[in-house]
């Protein structure tokens, strides 16, 4: 991959859909890679008042419809994260404060998921899942975790919402599938019949290849 960045190293690495690379650096931001001149091309990283790395530590998280490139900074050290995009085509970077209430913040466990009205999902591992209005940069939770009367797992491993508009969560409970487009689960009763166990009750991640079929861990 040619020079590597100026950092520590990478954080992760992730591939566009017109087969540009891209690649998260410890303590230095994000950056892209040009193949033409065999190197990396940086975006610094914010920076604090005294100088240091706002978010020490970044994910890219996915690329969504619009070509726009979606990650989220930590800083586990001041309790601090921001999830954010970058638009390739224009150069900018838009961030959003997960700030919750005056005193939670949302802590990013994992991923972030797209519905086809391209509507942005975020889920907290231990918490549920929020949709992210970009107009307003608020979130609005829309299931929670430990009820009993809608959703009784109490950690989310991992989101993906198919073409269908179905998001299946994957929990320490099985997995479940929620229909975007209805809001609601694909099953009356999730708590009492997840979709699918696996071993001890489990799903870790799901994966659909080309020809339909999910794949379950």
């Amino acid at each position: 991959l040619g020079k590597t960045p100026v950092g520590r190293s990478f954080t992760s690495l992730l591939l566009s859909r017109d087969g540009t690379i891209w690649a998260s650096k410890l303590k230095s931001g994000f950056c892209q890679y040009d193949p033409d001149q065999e190197r990396f091309l940086n975006f610094p990283n914010e920076l604090d008042e005294n100088g240091d790395p706002l978010f020490p530590r970044h994910e890219l998280l996915m690329e969504d419809s619009k070509g726009r490139i979606w990650m989220y900074g930590i800083n586990p050290d001041k309790g601090r994260t921001m999830l954010k995009n970058y638009d390739p085509q224009t150069g900018q970077v838009n961030d959003f404060n997960i700030r919750l209430q005056a005193k939670q913040k949302l802590m990013l466990d994992g991923l972030v998921a797209e519905d086809s009205k391209g509507q942005i999902w975020v889920h907290q591992a231990l918490k549920g899942i929020w949709r992210l209005d970009e107009a307003t940069g608020a979130f609005d939770k829309v299931i929670e975790c430990g009820q009993e009367q809608t959703f009784s797992c109490s950690s989310i491993a991992h989101i993906r919402i198919d073409p269908k508009d179905r998001m299946w969560v994957s929990t320490d409970k099985g997995l479940h599938i929620y229909d975007v487009s209805q809001q609601s689960w694909v099953q009356e009763d999730p708590t009492l019949a997840p979709y699918y166990y696996m071993n001890n009750g489990s799903i870790y991640f799901t994966y659909e290849d080309q020809q339909g079929n999910v794949w379950i861990s």
